[in-house]
């Protein structure tokens, strides 16, 4: 009897210990949810700086603060790493300059080029390809022939440029253009691409001459369109000498600018300028 009384006791005590501390597990989370509710520790204000393209809503989203939260369940790094998943941020830095502030400041990726890839998509000087085109950069200039196939030996194969697709995929805004390739970004002539806008832009006087599509070939190297009408044949190497003979050579026949169509420095000793006879004809006073 004794023994069995025992038992019972030692069961209450079990029972007893366990409702104690499930009271004080509720408590505590009565007590942690308080406080993580509390407006005194709610985030009040979240400022973004660095936009461009991107939006504040948009931050706040791919950091997953456009809820009020805690500052306490706000950490640093794990903002910082959602944000750097966005192909559009290079750079963030968090900052709090009041408890209730949280400051987000953020260096965006910068377009340089829009790649025909063989959607329209925007690369930046590294040649890292950022997004598919979006209005606010459709004015960029536009490079072709910078996509490549490998073959079965590794050797890379530059697909011919289709400017009928690629002005129809331009029209429509990006439409990626449907073909049957296995096709990857050469980043290098991406760069090379960028380094040739960088060069021109530097030289005088080349607003007149605005740089609209880059077209990369393995046998000619690059072709530039300037000015929607003036075909420029750069080639492979020594762009900086070959832009610099390129501005002598517009600036030369400026009198005559909707006459010209085409100019070639691919040899490093000259450039051959040709011009449309039926409208320098038509220009002739």
């Amino acid at each position: 009897m004794k023994s069995s009384e025992a038992h019972t006791i030692q069961w209450v005590r079990l029972y007893a210990i366990g409702a104690v501390l499930l009271a004080a597990l509720i408590a505590g989370w009565a007590i942690s949810s308080s406080i993580l509710s509390s407006p005194d520790l709610l985030i009040q204000d979240v400022e973004v700086q660095g936009l461009q393209y991107l939006t504040q809503d948009d931050v706040l989203q791919i950091a997953d603060l456009d809820q009020p939260k805690s500052t306490l369940k706000v950490q640093n790094e794990d903002v910082i790493a959602r944000l750097h998943a966005s192909p559009w941020i290079r750079a963030v830095t968090l900052e709090r300059p009041r408890r209730e502030t949280l400051r987000i400041v953020i260096e965006e990726a910068t377009p340089r080029v829009i790649v025909a890839a063989p959607a329209l998509m925007l690369a930046d000087a590294s040649g890292t390809i950022i997004d598919h085109l979006v209005a606010m950069y459709e004015d960029l200039p536009l490079l072709t022939g910078a996509t490549r196939t490998i073959d079965d030996d590794g050797t890379p194969e530059y697909p011919p440029i289709d400017h009928r697709l690629l002005a129809l995929s331009r029209g429509l805004g990006g439409t990626p253009i449907e073909r049957e390739l296995d096709t990857a970004i050469d980043v290098a002539i991406v760069r090379d691409a960028v380094r040739i806008l960088d060069a021109w832009k530097d030289l005088p006087q080349t607003r007149r001459w605005p740089i609209d599509e880059l077209g990369w070939d393995a046998a000619e190297g690059f072709t530039l369109w300037m000015a929607k009408r003036v075909e420029v044949k750069l080639g492979h190497r020594d762009f900086e000498s070959a832009l610099q003979r390129t501005h002598a050579a517009l600036h030369a026949a400026q009198d005559a600018p909707r006459a010209l169509t085409r100019v070639d420095v691919r040899s490093p000793s000259r450039a051959v300028v040709r011009f449309d006879v039926q409208a320098s004809e038509e220009g002739a006073p």
